[in-house]
This record gives C-alpha cells, structure tokens and sequence, in this order.
C-alpha cells in the first residue's frame, strides 16, 4: 500500500470491522484472530440473529486452525476481541456425526444449547443437553461435545477474555473415560492421544 487512501480502502474490507459475506468461509489456520490490542473499542451495536444460525457482521470460522481431535464445528465469536467486555460471547455449531476436542483447561465456561440435542463428556459422566439446559464446566473439568443426533447442534459458550489455551488428558484421566462403559462408545479420541495415553 502506497498512500494513506489506499490503506483505509484495504482496511474498510478487511479489518476487524468489515462485515463478512454470509457463510463467510474461514481463513485457513485462523481462529480467533489478533489478539485484542489489534482491536479499537466497539461501540453499542446490535448483532441481528439469521434463521441459519448466523449473526450479522459476525464471520463463521474453523473451530481451530490444527486439523485432527475435532470434526465437523464451527464457531462464531459474537462479542470479544474489541468489546469491552471481561467475557466473550461465541456460538459453536456441530454438524451430525461430530465433535470438538476431548480437552481440558484452567478457565470455567458456560455452554447454553440453543438448536439440537447432543451427548457431552464431563469428567466420568454422560450428560444429554437439549435447547435451553445451561451447562456449567468448571476448571480443568475434561469435556468433549459429541453430536449423536441427525441435525446440526449448536451452543452459545460464555468464557472469560483472557484465558488458557486448552490441553490434552493426561493419561489416567484419558483411560479412566475409555474404561467408562458409558462414555466410551461416544468419546471421540484420535490415535495420537491413544499413543501418549500408553
């Protein structure tokens, strides 16, 4: 870019407050963008709510940049980055047959279910969420999404702002799931893990 009018152009179609195409296709290896000293403050907007599950001017991305562990789920981040907020407000779809990561972190979340049904891992047990349960994870709580049903399940997940990136089980916590009768016909666990869990 060679003049102040030409960066404000590439700026006004790509910068944090470009709206995106409906649908708009996630940005190879992007998830969640810069990070929040890349964003001014926002000011009071409005997101319109769309039948599929959309939200105006908010862009629909991968669920995370590294393939395998997950399949088929996307996520929207409503209100975050440039919002001044201490929380972040994201909506996470699952399409039939799948499933986020099997992981664990420091930071609590609350997940509220808005559209489907789906089979959750939490800690030892197997809890069914159906549209409205609000489910608490607290701290460190291992979990992974799995959607068992026929139709797409989607999720509203409130999370502090600042938080720890997600890590694998240990081990132990990796076999006492697998040895669950009723978690391990659901628990979707790639061979990597398997072979650190050995």
């Amino acid at each position: 870019m060679s003049t102040r009018s030409e960066q404000e152009k590439h700026d006004k179609h790509t910068g944090p407050d470009a709206a995106p195409a409906a649908n708009a296709a996630p940005a190879p290896g992007d998830t969640s963008g810069p990070g929040p000293e890349h964003y001014p403050p926002r000011p009071s907007e409005l997101y319109a709510f769309r039948e599929n599950f959309t939200w105006d001017g908010i862009e629909v991305r991968r669920y995370k940049p590294q393939e395998g562990g997950w399949e088929g789920i996307v996520r929207q981040v409503i209100t975050g980055w440039g919002h001044e907020t201490s929380f972040h407000v994201r909506y996470f779809e699952i399409a039939p047959g799948g499933y986020s990561s099997l992981e664990k972190h420091g930071h609590a979340h609350v997940v509220i279910t808005i559209r489907g049904h789906a089979d959750v891992v939490v800690g030892d047990r197997r809890v069914r969420v159906k549209p409205f349960d609000v489910l608490y994870l607290k701290p460190w709580e291992p979990h992974q999404f799995v959607n068992t049903s026929g139709e797409p399940y989607g999720f509203l997940c409130v999370v502090d702002g600042e938080r720890d990136r997600p890590r694998d089980l240990d081990p132990g916590e990796l076999e006492r799931i697998m040895a669950n009768p009723d978690l391990a016909p659901i628990v979707k666990v790639q061979a990597p893990s398997l072979e650190r869990a050995e």
